[in-house]
């Protein structure tokens, strides 16, 4: 009997703990979105986001990057911070189409949930954005990178405008930010059903996301 509401105290005490470092983790990952909030020199190519229901999904926009592939770009893209933050590291992805990274698919970093290896809990979100552009500008390759010119970037980063202001999340979190990030929202909308230039283009940008075959050719 002693024996079982020993087992009994020590399982409530490790749920205890447990909850108690999910209340730490929340708090810190709140200080953090503060901190980037009050001080943009923190990650200044980057804005962030989330919704009050969810802090664990954090929306960034990259943006105003000094490379000629991405000039004028605007990206969003979402991290998936885990529940024991910042005991386990985030996984990272672009929605945007860049041409650098494809859409919607997990980014290999050494500090994302790649390589949890590497991942020390004094390493905070904005890091992680920092080690993202680092590495979008490079000529870096692995798991969700893709092949690509920076003519093929530059075409994608005229239209990540136009993409950004058809998405709802984007809408919903960044339309306040609109004129920092040089968007106009008279821009022409992009119809993938449209067999103009601007229509055929994206229609084509998607068609190879889904198309399994173009990106075997494209990794070769």
């Amino acid at each position: 009997v002693w024996y079982q509401l020993w087992q009994v105290k020590k399982n409530q005490s490790v749920i205890w703990s447990e909850e108690m470092n999910k209340g730490i983790g929340l708090k810190r990952l709140l200080w953090e979105y503060k901190d980037v909030a009050d001080d943009p020199n923190l990650c200044p190519n980057c804005l962030f986001s989330y919704y009050e229901n969810d802090p664990y999904k954090c929306y960034f926009v990259v943006h105003n990057l000094d490379h000629d592939g991405f000039w004028g770009g605007v990206y969003l893209g979402t991290m998936d911070i885990h529940e024991d933050y910042p005991l386990k590291p985030p996984s990272i992805r672009f929605h945007t189409p860049n041409g650098r990274f494809k859409m919607d698919e997990d980014i290999c970093l050494t500090i994302t949930d790649f390589h949890p290896e590497y991942w020390s809990p004094g390493i905070r979100i904005y890091h992680v954005l920092l080690s993202l552009i680092s590495v979008m500008t490079s000529e870096e390759k692995s798991i969700g990178y893709m092949k690509r010119n920076d003519e093929e970037w530059q075409m994608f980063a005229e239209r990540s405008k136009r993409w950004c202001l058809q998405n709802e999340h984007f809408m919903n979190l960044f339309k306040n930010n609109l004129e920092k990030l040089g968007i106009k929202q008279e821009l022409p909308i992009i119809n993938l059903n449209d067999t103009s230039e601007i229509g055929f283009d994206i229609r084509e940008i998607v068609w190879k996301k889904r198309n399994p075959w173009y990106w075997c050719l494209i990794d070769c």
